[in-house]
């Protein structure tokens, strides 16, 4: 049987097994992306927002700019308003999530 470990005493399905580990590395993976409030966080505008840029949506929530990444289409930015990812979402952004998951698209600085 392709996919089954068979002993004496129990069969174990491995793709339940896949499952529960492939859940687990998601929900690690979602508790490392969430921005912090208060810090930097990278911000994606919605492609359905008309004139909306990444850049717009920072400026409409009370943010600076801190940094971009793929030509500008993420933008880094900072508030000390603890409800800024709130209203960055109430401006149009898309995905706003911790700017640590950015190191490989960023180019290497001189």
């Amino acid at each position: 049987m392709a996919g089954y470990f068979t002993s004496t005493s129990e069969v174990i399905d491995f793709r339940w097994v896949g499952a529960a580990f492939a859940l687990f590395l998601l929900m690690g993976l979602m508790v490392y992306a969430s921005p912090r409030p208060g810090g930097s966080v990278a911000v994606i505008a919605s492609p359905f927002a008309k004139n909306l840029t990444s850049a717009a949506i920072v400026v409409r929530a009370g943010g600076a700019f801190e940094d971009s990444a793929l030509r500008g289409q993420i933008i880094v930015a900072r508030s000390d308003n603890p409800r800024f990812i709130s209203a960055l979402y109430a401006s149009g952004a898309l995905f706003v999530f911790n700017p640590r998951l950015l190191a490989g698209c960023r180019p290497p600085k001189d």
